[in-house]
């Protein structure tokens, strides 16, 4: 398996997938539920030893996005869905 430090490919399609997944799921957010309990499940994969040997970065931020996304709060922060309300103090 490369090092991403020298593979700076394969670095970079990692952080695109990243990217390409961010939009969606800030777009998301209006309609998703803040919490998904049906979601809570997919943390099952991140429990556990990690690996004698790493899985490569690519599988790795695949799995995170898609159990990190499903299992997320469903929130842009203190301001609430529409982001007009000031933080609570």
């Amino acid at each position: 398996m490369a090092d991403p430090v020298l593979d700076g490919a394969a670095t970079a399609a990692v952080l695109h997938q990243v990217y390409a997944a961010a939009g969606p799921y800030l777009d998301s957010l209006a309609e998703r539920p803040v919490f998904d309990p049906g979601a809570m499940t997919l943390l099952d994969e991140l429990r556990g030893d990690l690996p004698e040997e790493g899985e490569g970065a690519a599988t790795v931020v695949e799995r995170l996005l898609r159990v990190g996304m499903a299992a997320a709060t469903g929130s842009a922060g203190p301001g609430g869905r529409d982001g007009d309300r000031p933080a609570p103090r």
